[in-house]
């Protein structure tokens, strides 16, 4: 072999090596994936006839109304309590699978299904968190996934032994639309508050609808303090995922990757309210941790190694094809969304609607100075008022010392940033209300108000303006 075809076959190796996921990360990512599922289902599962059935906040008639026909949704079928709490089961059934490892590559498929399909019933729930998951679940069909941790490599332990590596279209897909996730986050902020000022952060902190008291105390801090993290947040989001990809001392350097973004999610996680999203990014840096931790955790353990250094590399064509042809598709729709001059025509924007493919990382872009809460005001046949928010207490437009504490829980905070079909909602109230009270204490009509804020440099706030929404009659 001549010293370029030398060369050339060192950097394709290096190259597969840095585009490849080790199975092991690929197994423990399953598992974090899968239980992330299961954990979601049952917080949803405490709101299901609420935000899942025809009786909720959300009739099928709504949806199928105001939805496009390219919703992608078996609950759409049967608007029960019964029905949904059917597809529940089945569901959690199928993720339990999933974190087994068991038949993965016929599970896999059906909890992505499934998961697509729920968000397509209330799309009003979805947060940023819930498209990285159906997008990580759509590019894990492509994955060995059962591989390695799982029933599936108990029963065929042959399958994928001469190698820890996997190298494919679809790893090369998964890893780059994590990295899309934080390169186009950068390329939405706007310059001014990100750049010039430095103040991302601050008006970040500033959304009473997302901070929490770790927040609040953050906010508290030296104005440097916040500026260095706006700095330090677009650094990390910039060229993190471009250094995990550096081929020089490519272990140490992808595991310091791979802890810095944990540590950043799991304390932005800490100021601000994100819930789903902080666990799902963590999770899918886990495809990221390189072979190079595992053989080191392995020899601390004095642990014989399994495998080569040669990547295993994918059968199917077809495969590889489809999954780089998906990659393109995703890179054309996120270089649009910075872009909107960039064309896409409808049927093929109806791909990834239906698919969930559709993406933007627009989060705090600006953020926007834009703040409030609602309150929603019942009257009872007795004239008495209350709080339908929060019946134990009496109704106040004073702001709350915790904004977020309003609402239950992630879901209902969400379902409220968007808070369309007002009537929907103010049916149900008044229908839950009337179904536990009686006589003199039945709810007649209520009226749903929303205080607005702006933010402003030092911690500056205007005066709460209240703007009523709705005023609804109950029958």
């Amino acid at each position: 072999m001549s010293r370029n075809q030398s060369r050339l076959h060192h950097w394709k190796l290096r190259a597969q090596e840095l585009f490849g996921i080790d199975l092991r990360s690929l197994a423990i990512f399953r598992i974090s994936v899968a239980l992330i599922v299961i954990i979601d289902l049952i917080t949803r599962a405490t709101d299901l006839e609420s935000h899942y059935t025809d009786r909720g906040v959300l009739p099928i008639d709504t949806v199928l109304e105001h939805s496009p026909k390219w919703r992608l949704s078996v609950h759409l079928l049967n608007g029960s309590i019964e029905f949904q709490a059917a597809l529940f089961i089945i569901a959690g059934l199928f993720a339990i699978g999933l974190l087994l490892g068991y038949h993965t590559r016929f599970v896999t498929p059906v909890v992505w299904f499934l998961t697509i399909s729920l968000n397509s019933r209330n799309w009003l729930l979805m947060q940023g968190g819930d498209y990285i998951l159906c997008l990580l679940l759509f590019w894990s069909m492509f994955l060995p996934l059962g591989a390695r941790y799982s029933i599936d490599h108990l029963r065929n332990p042959h399958q994928f032994q001469g190698s820890n590596l996997i190298f494919s279209g679809g790893t090369i897909a998964a890893l780059l639309q994590i990295c899309f996730v934080y390169w186009f986050s950068v390329a939405l902020k706007s310059p001014k508050n990100w750049l010039i000022r430095g103040t991302g952060v601050y008006y970040a902190l500033m959304l009473d609808r997302y901070v929490t008291n770790f927040g609040k105390l953050l906010l508290e801090s030296h104005p440097l303090l916040l500026k260095f993290l706006t700095y330090a947040t677009m650094g990390i989001e910039a060229f993190g995922p471009l250094l995990a990809f550096s081929p020089f001392f490519s272990g140490p350097v992808r595991c310091l990757v791979v802890l810095s973004f944990m540590v950043f999610h799991f304390s932005m996680g800490l100021a601000l309210e994100l819930w789903l999203f902080t666990y799902i990014c963590i999770a899918s840096w886990l495809l990221f941790i390189p072979g190079w931790f595992w053989d080191q955790l392995l020899r601390k353990f004095k642990t014989p190694f399994q495998g080569s250094n040669s990547p295993i590399r994918e059968q199917a064509i077809w495969k590889n094809v489809l999954a780089v042809s998906f990659l393109i598709y995703i890179l054309i729709w996120n270089l649009r969304t910075v872009n909107p001059s960039l064309s896409l025509p409808k049927a093929a924007q109806s791909i990834g609607y239906t698919l969930r493919l559709d993406q933007w990382w627009g989060l705090f872009r600006g953020p926007s100075r834009k703040d409030g809460w609602h309150v929603i005001v019942g009257e009872l046949r007795d004239g008495t008022k209350v709080n339908l928010l929060n019946p134990d207490r009496t109704v106040s437009w004073e702001k709350p010392e915790l904004v977020i504490a309003i609402h239950k829980n992630h879901r209902w905070r969400r379902y409220f940033r968007h808070f369309w079909f007002k009537e929907d909602y103010a049916h149900y109230l008044c229908q839950r209300w009337n179904e536990t009270h009686t006589g003199q204490k039945q709810l007649t009509s209520l009226e749903i108000y929303y205080l607005h804020e702006t933010n402003y440099r030092n911690q500056r706030v205007s005066k709460p303006t209240k703007e009523l929404l709705l005023s609804y009659t109950c029958e």
